[in-house]
Formats: C-alpha cells, structure tokens, sequence
C-alpha cells in the first residue's frame, strides 16, 4: 500500500520556515532506515588528495 503525502507551503511562509516546519513533525527514523541512508552515502574510493585535484591556474593580473 502507497501513502502519499503533498507538502504546500503556506502563503508567505519562507523557504527556511518551510523546511523547519517539515523537520520539526517528521517522525523519528527507524533504525532500518538510517541503515540504509549510511549505506547510501558510503564513500568507497579513497579520498581526495592535492594530488587528485585540477591544476591551479595561474591568476593574471591587469596591467
């Protein structure tokens, strides 16, 4: 069974009130969920180095 849920911000609410809003009354997260959110942001490679960036550029300046 889908459960469908439509969130409308209300006439001159703000972005940031908005999210508050939606933050404030979702309900707390299961633990299968927050395993499977940890599963999805899992970073495999390795992290990133100096090494691995783009070349800086040499900035010219106006003469």
């Amino acid at each position: 069974m889908s459960r469908e849920i439509v969130l409308t911000i209300q006439p001159g609410e703000s972005i940031d009130d908005f999210v508050s809003r939606i933050a404030d009354t979702a309900p707390e997260p299961t633990p299968r969920l927050m395993n499977r959110v940890r599963a999805l942001l899992a970073v495999d490679s390795p992290a990133v180095t100096p090494l691995h960036t783009a070349p800086q550029r040499t900035i010219r300046t106006a003469a």
